[in-house]
């Protein structure tokens, strides 16, 4: 019995590691493109968004960020972590959802759109609205059980 348990341990400890060892195979042209954009970035771990993607967390000046690039190594999206919005446009997105509370913000940067993502709390109903710097609320996302997307006008 003493023997199963210390091959179990060997054996899981074998598959931890090859597991740890598995190089994401990242295409060159994503790799330079984030490094030229992103030079001062720590601590990047990187996503296969789909077939068509890749998708790099990392730090920034302390902050968490994400960026999103195609295979080719076009930038697709920027998103920075975000403590607080500026007062004008929080208090115009109070104004629109009363009720809703500011869970997370991301200050969102690609070539269609420059402002922040900001998720909202109404008790269990939660809500992923898209808002330019210039206080314009463009979409809505109404995370139910539907998923409805709702573009504002």
């Amino acid at each position: 019995m003493k023997i199963l348990s210390v091959l179990l341990v060997v054996l899981f400890s074998v598959l931890l590691i090859s597991c740890d060892q598995q190089k994401v195979n990242i295409p060159d042209s994503v790799k330079v493109s984030f490094e030229e954009m992103f030079p001062d970035a720590t601590e990047v771990e990187w996503e296969m968004e789909n077939d068509n993607g890749w998708e790099a967390d990392f730090e920034l000046d302390g902050k968490e960020a994400s960026a999103c690039f195609t295979i080719n190594g076009e930038w697709i999206e920027t998103e920075y972590e975000v403590e607080d919005l500026p007062e004008t446009i929080e208090t115009i997105v109070n104004e629109t959802y009363p009720g809703y509370k500011i869970d997370e913000i991301d200050m969102v940067e690609s070539p269609e759109f420059n402002g922040y993502e900001i998720e909202l709390e109404n008790g269990e109903e939660e809500l992923e609205i898209l808002v330019t710097r210039n206080g314009e609320i463009v979409e809505v996302d109404m995370n139910q059980d539907e998923n409805e997307l709702i573009e504002e006008e």
